[in-house]
């Protein structure tokens, strides 16, 4: 077929009818065109005319002519007699009937047909079998769409058969295989000791904080942060934006333990999550706009907390900030929340306690204190957060050998999937550790988002039959709200904390401080500060999320709906 052209054919029939039988695979053709060439009856036109001319010369059948040659057809097609003026050429000895070749090759058309049709209803009915459709999804840590529940409302609005489509697109069979192997393809990318993958979000430039003096509702320089506010003074080392910090020692600044890029390795930017060698972060950045509007709102809550309760800030920073230097971030291109933290902090009152806890975790930069395939930082991490809490509320950390160690191995976290299951983490998983805190100490949970107690839980989820979602031992997951009570401490002492994720291994540290630690997450409790504090006394209240939370209207959002 590669060498026959239509002009070759006096019509449509003859060029399928060769088309088909290529398709069918009959080898008459090439035996045919081997045989020698053979005479052809006399020129019909001629003999009609009754011109005395002779017969008209031999032609040999050919394969090909060109074009325009004039429309001369191949004898003796596959099957098919040739035509010599209004007579049919008698067709070879021992040669198939042109019927029986039809009937062969339209057998074999009509079986690939049915073989076809009825694979085509298995992948089908295996798409659309609800029992094989899953319901969650592993690498995007979230629960898929459900299959509607039927209402003459939704059907007469058209809202029914939408949601039948989003249920079929979001739970086709075998989709972490698919996603997985979307993943793999991205992964294609050459040998690099460094790329990264997603969005790169647009960061706006960080003001320089203007000097203390210069803030309408900044603390003067040297004064003590918290002051204005009941419980413990802030500790002596406090910046002249009335933040307290961890001050790193001369030795540590000249020193870094975290992670190192070498000289010679490659960058390649191709999104927003970041993987250096068998490590993957999230990509730090800034909006001024919100970052503002941050800090303005939490001010506010100071000042409503103002002679009721201690008020604290503490602003998560992301793992990569914790894990690699200022140096080598500012290399790469990434935003250095050192400055981000200092300018939100700036603009924030006296009414505000300021945890800065970037230098504490840099100082353990060469500890495991972040996952390597996840964005939370481990519970080592969470403990020097902690630390450099207790220092701004005049408390004493109780050391972390006073803890029982937990361990849940291969540990795969979100962004393992989203960097395509880079065989560094494969081969070389996380583990969540977890602290069990000393004491006679009880964890609540309520399930029903209201002001009661909830059930009582275990303090640590049970993850070792499980090999995916192991952050999820602290706390048992995200729920609205969660109480621990530590019957160890006789006294009425209480905190609230107001957090997300990133503050669920921390919260288990303040159970040695306070008989009870109320603890809700910013994004799913339903009732303001404010009416929480009149059915339930506390001494202190602790704001804890990761920075980004700054950053955008949902975060903005979030954290006004509750402090209020």
């Amino acid at each position: 077929m590669a060498d026959k052209k239509y002009g070759e054919f006096d019509n449509f029939e003859d060029f399928f009818q060769d088309i088909l039988s290529d398709l069918d695979g009959s080898p008459e053709e090439d035996v045919k065109a081997e045989e020698p060439p053979r005479e052809s009856a006399p020129d019909a036109g001629r003999e009609a005319a009754g011109t005395a001319e002779a017969a008209s010369p031999v032609r040999k059948t050919e394969t090909r002519r060109p074009r325009g040659a004039g429309p001369v057809r191949p004898a003796e097609r596959a099957g098919r007699p040739e035509r010599t003026g209004n007579r049919e050429a008698e067709p070879e000895a021992g040669a198939a009937p042109a019927e029986d070749v039809a009937v062969r090759r339209g057998s074999g058309q009509l079986g690939r047909s049915v073989l076809f049709l009825l694979v085509l209803g298995i992948v089908t009915a295996v798409a659309w079998a609800i029992p094989l459709r899953p319901t969650a999804s592993v690498s995007e840590k979230r629960n898929l769409e459900r299959f509607p529940s039927f209402s003459f409302s939704t059907l007469l609005s058209g809202e029914y058969f939408k949601s039948i489509d989003n249920w079929f697109a979001d739970t086709f069979t075998f989709r972490e295989s698919w996603i997985g192997a979307a993943d793999g393809f991205k992964k294609i990318y050459g040998i690099k000791t460094v790329a990264i993958f997603g969005d790169v979000p647009v960061a706006d430039t960080v003001p320089v904080p203007a000097p203390a003096a210069e803030l309408p509702e900044a603390a003067p320089a040297g004064n003590e942060a918290g002051s204005a506010v009941e419980g413990p003074s802030a500790p002596e080392e406090v910046s002249a934006e009335g933040q307290t910090d961890v001050v790193p020692s001369e030795e540590d600044e000249e020193e870094w333990k975290g992670i190192v890029i070498d000289e010679d390795a490659l960058i390649e930017d191709v999104g927003a999550k970041i993987q250096i060698g068998g490590s993957i972060f999230s990509y730090p950045w800034f909006n001024k706009t919100y970052a503002d509007m941050y800090a303005k709102r939490i001010s506010k809550t100071g000042d409503m907390l103002a002679g009721k309760a201690n008020f604290y800030c503490i602003l998560v920073p992301h793992n990569v900030t914790s894990m690699l230097s200022k140096a080598d971030r500012e290399k790469i291109g990434l935003t250095t929340e050192e400055d981000t933290f200092e300018y939100i902090y700036s603009l924030m009152n006296e009414n505000v306690v300021k945890v800065n806890v970037i230098s504490n975790l840099q100082k353990h930069s060469g500890e495991y204190i972040a996952f390597r395939s996840d964005p939370h930082w481990t519970a080592l991490g969470a403990y020097y957060a902690y630390e450099s809490w207790c220092m701004a509320a005049g408390k004493e950390p109780v050391p972390l050998s006073e803890y029982k160690e937990i361990a849940w191995e291969d540990f795969f976290g979100t962004y393992y999937y989203t960097a395509g299951k880079p065989k560094e983490i494969t081969n070389n998983p996380d583990i969540v550790y977890a602290y069990e805190p000393p004491g006679d100490v009880h964890l609540y949970i309520d399930y029903n988002n209201g002001l009661k107690l909830g059930i009582e839980t275990d303090l640590l989820l049970d993850r070792s039959t499980r090999k995916v979602d192991q952050y999820i031992t602290f706390l048992g997951t995200d729920k609205a709200k969660a109480t621990f009570i530590n019957n160890s401490i006789e006294d009425d002492s209480a905190v609230l904390v107001l957090k997300t994720s990133y503050g669920n291994p921390f919260v288990y540290y303040l159970t040695q401080h306070y008989h009870t630690v109320y603890v809700v997450d910013l994004r799913y409790y339903n009732y303001s500060v404010s009416r929480f504090m009149e059915y339930n006394k506390v001494d202190d209240v602790i704001l804890i999320h990761l920075a980004d939370m700054c950053y955008s209207s949902n975060g903005y959002n979030s954290v006004s709906r509750l402090l209020k």
